[in-house]
């Protein structure tokens, strides 16, 4: 009998967990997935720990874990793992180590760097092919993302909605197989020197929602099929060389600002007859996201109405898949009802126009109900309507504009203000 127990207890430690664990895991909702399996699925309810042990892909996303379970890192087995706004950070990251097998890794959405520890030190332990850094808060003047290009075998890295402002610290060049780089909604100012890009691999290249005015040349990107630079908050323009009509061989899908003088490689590549211009068509669609969506990314909504300081209004937007509306956007819908947004950097002058008040109905009428939803005038006395824009104010990383729509104006905002609106574009 003893043997027996001993037995028992042996076979019992060989699992990372018990049925009550599963059983925790089918409440939470968590998926899973084998490796004959195409699609993710719920945990069945006849789910054994031996047979829970084969499976080689876990999906935690938006559950609120702070820590991961003590047996996820005796899942040697699993090459896929999806950890999306979970709360987790760095430091608790370190139990994966184990998980050798990892290919497919996405913590996107998750205060990483909160309680410090080393990102390129931790995922090296892998052999990584596609990972997702979306939204974790890391920038370019500290260590979160330097040398990430020591991590050769990335085929796809998201590093978008974070605080990156120049790119060189990163290391890209070195990812000999990285097919997509996505740098979307970060604070990338200036020239983009492309000789820190690995252009050879690269195909789909998204620096949409930066502040970049030159794209340099330092040689083709032979590779590239996709390339969105839309949403750009400076005039962009190309480095002449760009004008080779045989550069961007397989470049099948483009967006780009309206303001942008295109080069005649990427004009013939997408079928642009000169002086033609491309736009990146979006619908001018405003709408506040919901509490769910606010909450979730650190808002509050003490009036219907999501309020958010400026990091956390770009995270909610994110979230609730749109983005913060740049100014000139603004100013194109704005425009579009009749009026004229004018930048005042003179907040005085400011106060005295809003205490004047705004008597347009026509152009109340058409902002309220043509371009945002639900109707602003149902949520928000006219004249206090004001919300973030994802523009930074001139030079200052600290400050950004802030529009009051009903008043045609915009102003300069501290970014850790938390009680602006957040209006997300779609």
């Amino acid at each position: 009998m003893k043997k027996l127990l001993l037995i028992c207890f042996l076979t019992l430690q060989s699992f990372a967990f018990d049925v009550e664990d599963i059983s925790i895991m089918r409440e939470m909702g968590v998926l899973i997935a084998f490796p004959s399996e195409q699609k993710a699925h719920p945990i069945p309810s006849s789910m054994r720990p031996s047979e829970m042990m084969k499976v080689n892909y876990l999906n935690f996303n938006g559950k609120a874990l702070y820590f991961l379970p003590a047996w996820l890192p005796k899942m040697t087995n699993i090459s896929r793992l999806e950890l999306k706004d979970t709360k987790i950070t760095l430091k608790e990251l370190q139990k994966l180590r184990p998980l050798t097998q990892l290919d497919i890794l996405d913590i996107s959405d998750n205060p990483l760097f909160k309680d410090g520890g080393n990102l390129v030190e931790l995922l090296s332990t892998f052999s990584l092919t596609q990972l997702n850094l979306s939204n974790t808060g890391g920038g370019s003047s500290s260590a979160d993302y330097a040398n990430i290009g020591s991590l050769s075998s990335l085929i796809k890295l998201d590093l978008s909605g974070n605080v990156l402002s120049y790119i060189s610290p990163l290391k890209l060049k070195k990812f000999p197989n990285l097919r997509e780089l996505n740098l979307s909604d970060n604070l990338i100012r200036g020239i983009l020197y492309t000789d820190n890009l690995p252009k050879n691999s690269l195909r789909e290249l998204y620096l949409f929602g930066n502040n970049i005015s030159r794209f340099t040349f330092s040689g083709d990107f032979p590779a590239l099929r996709v390339l969105d630079i839309s949403n750009n908050q400076q005039q962009l323009i190309f480095d002449e060389e760009y004008g080779n009509p045989y550069m961007f061989k397989k470049l099948k899908q483009g967006k780009f600002n309206d303001d942008i003088k295109l080069p005649q490689s990427i004009m013939t590549r997408l079928g642009i007859k000169p002086k033609e211009i491309i736009l990146a068509r979006l619908t001018p669609k405003l709408r506040t996201p919901t509490k769910t969506e606010c909450e979730r990314g650190g808002g509050k909504v003490p009036y219907e109405v999501c309020n958010a300081n400026w990091e956390n209004a770009k995270k909610i937007c994110h979230k609730s898949g749109g983005r913060l509306p740049t100014i000139e956007e603004v100013k194109k819908v704005v425009n579009e009802c009749g009026g004229n947004l004018i930048l005042y950097d003179d907040n005085n002058n400011f106060k005295n126009k809003i205490l004047k008040g705004k008597n347009n109905s026509s152009y109340l009428s058409c902002i309220h109900k043509g371009y945002t939803s639900p109707s602003l005038s149902d949520l928000i006395p006219p004249g206090l309507f004001i919300f973030w824009s994802s523009t930074t104010y001139k030079d200052n990383d600290k400050i950004a504009w802030l529009v009051f729509l009903d008043n045609e104006g915009a102003v300069s905002g501290d970014k850790t203000v938390d009680l602006i609106s957040v209006f997300c574009m779609y």
